[in-house]
């Protein structure tokens, strides 16, 4: 369990350090638009050949992915009936990556829309509570909101998300539910 899971979604601290983050991601080229001629496979393998720091270094893994959302087809595969949704097992194959992050960060390309709202993919998200649940046992720590899908279903469905996150106690950044926050 990564140290960001015992902070809460106010901390403005937290917030602080994913924005540094993201913007140093950006100004040292690890956009995947300034890498766009490597492949996934040399992603994977060029962060497993990262050398483990000496016995006598303290450090803090961070990884970052990018948008996590649920078209039609994931809403499809992850149903199981009666039993809800499963999208944790949509992770099986990239586990290892996020499961050895001191911090998981993620863009949340969807809104959350709870039992009223009828799951949609594009052009309008909107993905069951159990997907965050997933995210959160397949190690996410952090979730970016804002993005162009974040007012997918209004105000509504970027309260809820707000809401079903911090009952996860899985910190947002980006969107906030007042302007106090």
């Amino acid at each position: 369990m990564g140290p960001i899971r015992a902070i809460s979604r106010g901390n403005r601290a937290i917030r602080l350090a994913t924005h540094v983050l993201i913007f140093a991601c950006l100004l040292l080229g690890f956009h995947p638009s300034v890498q766009a001629g490597r492949s996934w496979d040399e992603a994977v393998d060029a962060l497993e050949a990262l050398e483990p720091p000496s016995e006598d270094e303290e450090f803090i893994r961070i990884r970052a992915t990018g948008d996590l959302m649920a078209h039609d087809t994931q809403n499809t595969a992850a149903n199981r009936g009666a039993k809800g949704y499963n999208f944790y097992e949509g992770f099986n194959s990239v586990r290892h990556l996020l499961e050895d992050a001191d911090l998981m960060y993620a863009n949340l390309e969807t809104v959350l829309g709870g039992p009223t709202r009828p799951y949609k993919g594009f052009p309008f998200f909107t993905s069951p509570d159990s997907y965050a649940e997933g995210l959160k046992r397949a190690s996410f720590d952090v979730l970016q909101t804002i993005n162009n899908h974040s007012n997918d279903q209004r105000e509504a469905g970027l309260l809820r998300t707000l809401d079903v996150l911090a009952d996860l106690d899985m910190p947002a950044v980006g969107t906030f539910a007042s302007a106090e926050e």
